[in-house]
């Protein structure tokens, strides 16, 4: 017999009488993030849902207490459940009251899940490590391990600069910065150079933003995300709507007439997220990139930001920022049966080959046509 009340969320137009509820529980959760918001998570859906919205409620009497964001998709014939917001999001975890003990909480969350929901596998990425979800998943796996065959590794490092007390120019290596203001006087002397904070984007401003995003990785031999059709609507409503909760930090240099770096980034609970950076490459001798970067900084230090964000991935030029991280995990559980044995097969085959050098090669090749082709299906 179950403590709480349990029900599962099958519609959309059920969510969305949840909405209040859902941020107000965020808002007094243990882990309160920009990428659990209703709004983040109902326009993903919007624009990427495909499958069976699986969003649980657990309520004490009438009052939610915990959220658990998940879907169940489809590959081939295996149900996959993962977080809602899975693939953009940076980070993915369950909504819990941290008035009321999570353990208690998730081990009921747990239960109901095995014994309700219909799934072969459960994909939990990018698990923050500072969360209760991932020290309860940590010290319960030994237990899981006896009903499921687990999958606990790491997906890689999340930089971060935190105030602390000092100012983040504290954080700087003084060769790197001074480095950024000779390459800031140069363009001085070469023309007008400011640094534009932006309230409102219009719909000229956001183009040249996807276009700048869109050649700087073409120089790079890749194709961006903003090169589709679906990413570009996807963000343009998250402009909009995060814009509209002053949770939108949007800002550029610009040389003379042109814009040559912008940053599109997130405000939210005291903490900025830099969601994607990009600058123009025919300036790339002057770093523009790092000169928003340093720019940004100088506004939030005044600021009551207390973190920036530099999001997952682990790029050489956060390094010129910061060394401090946190690290994202993936949890994984297959149910002993025939078919999620096959998949784990092919995952492990999967990742043995892409860890050698010419099969990793090879499919990034391979990633790099079905992106171009893909894109010239759009347009045709």
């Amino acid at each position: 017999m179950y403590k709480y009340s349990c029900s599962v969320i099958t519609k959309t137009e059920e969510w969305e009488h949840i909405e209040f509820d859902w941020n107000a529980l965020l808002s007094r959760s243990d882990y309160n993030d920009i990428f659990l918001t209703y709004e983040w998570l109902r326009t993903w859906w919007n624009f990427f849902g495909k499958g069976e919205l699986s969003i649980i409620l657990i309520k004490n009497d009438s009052k939610i207490i915990s959220i658990l964001p998940l879907y169940i998709r489809k590959a081939g014939l295996i149900k996959i459940l993962s977080f809602i917001g899975t693939g953009i999001s940076d980070y993915g975890c369950f909504i819990i009251d941290k008035t009321f003990d999570a353990d208690e909480i998730l081990d009921q969350a747990f239960d109901f899940i095995y014994t309700n929901l219909r799934w072969d596998i459960f994909d939990m990425q990018q698990i923050p490590e500072v969360t209760t979800l991932y020290q309860y998943l940590s010290k319960n796996c030994n237990i899981y391990k006896k009903i499921f065959d687990v999958k606990f590794y790491s997906l890689g490092k999340c930089y971060y600069i935190s105030k602390n007390q000092q100012f983040f120019i504290h954080e700087y290596n003084n060769k790197f910065f001074s480095k950024i203001q000779n390459r800031a006087k140069k363009l001085t002397r070469l023309g007008n150079f400011t640094h534009c904070e932006f309230q409102n984007i219009d719909e000229e401003l956001l183009q040249r933003f996807f276009e700048m995003h869109i050649r700087k990785w073409r120089k790079c031999g890749k194709v961006s995300d903003f090169a589709f059709d679906k990413y570009r609507k996807f963000h343009s409503e998250i402009i909009r709507k995060f814009s509209r909760n002053f949770w939108l930090s949007f800002s550029s240099i610009k040389y003379n007439d042109d814009y040559i770096a912008f940053t599109y980034a997130f405000k939210y609970n005291n903490k900025i997220y830099w969601y994607i950076k990009t600058y123009d490459p025919d300036f790339a001798k002057y770093s523009p990139g790092h000169l928003a970067a340093s720019y940004d900084l100088g506004f939030i230090q005044n600021s009551e930001i207390t973190e920036v964000d530099l999001m997952r991935g682990e790029e050489e030029y956060k390094l010129h920022w910061t060394e401090r991280y946190r690290i994202n995990y993936r949890f994984v559980l297959f149910k002993n049966n025939i078919k999620d044995l096959v998949y784990k097969f092919y995952i492990m085959i999967m990742d043995r080959l892409y860890h050698t050098k010419r099969f990793y090669r090879l499919t990034r090749y391979l990633y790099k046509v079905l992106r171009q082709c893909k894109l010239l299906f759009e347009k045709q």
